[in-house]
């Protein structure tokens, strides 16, 4: 663990435990083919067991590697989406993630509109009401205006904030945020 913490960083739960899972599968994979090649083949072929299991790794480490870089770089890109998200709601202080969605493109009033699930901590003034259309149909969401949101240090002004009827469906995100925010701030 302590090796997987050098090398990758923690950034959260998620994050750690499938760089552990990875290690621990390529290292059990290994190690179970060297058994196998050690019990399957006598001595003899290659002239002793450490020359072969040194061919063996040679032919199957850099297998296992690309395959686990692969992974991690597309797991990297997908965690540079998640971002830290905060804001002031009826003198509450609320925080949590979100996860920039090239899907969202839904605006108001030429301001971008972030999409929460329905929670009991957002209930308030929800007076506005957002027109939205997609492939399945239209409707309406409600919605709160929002004067300053943070998002990764990043502030963001007049904002308005969409609360969905349904779930979202990404591991530990609350917020699905505007796309267009995933530049910066827009002062």
């Amino acid at each position: 663990m302590v090796l997987i913490l050098i090398a990758f960083s923690y950034h959260n739960f998620r994050y750690f435990w499938k760089n552990i899972t990875y290690f621990y599968f390529v290292s059990i994979v290994l190690g179970g083919v060297i058994y196998l090649w050690n019990i399957s083949f006598p001595t003899t072929l290659f002239g002793n067991s450490y020359a072969m299991n040194f061919f063996l790794l040679l032919f199957l480490a850099p297998i296992a590697i690309a395959y686990y870089v692969r992974k991690m770089k597309s797991l990297k890109e997908q965690y540079n989406l998640y971002q830290e998200v905060s804001f002031t709601l009826f003198k509450r202080k609320i925080k949590g993630v979100g996860y920039f969605d090239s899907g969202n493109c839904l605006t108001y009033k030429r301001r971008p509109v972030i999409l929460v699930s329905k929670k009991e901590e957002l209930k308030g003034d929800e007076n506005i009401l957002i027109p939205y259309q997609t492939a399945s149909g239209i409707g309406i969401l409600k919605g709160i205006f929002l004067k300053e949101i943070w998002i990764e240090k990043e502030l963001w002004r007049n904002v308005y904030l969409g609360i969905m009827e349904e779930e979202i469906a990404l591991d530990g995100v609350d917020f699905l945020l505007h796309h267009s925010m995933m530049g910066g701030s827009d002062d």
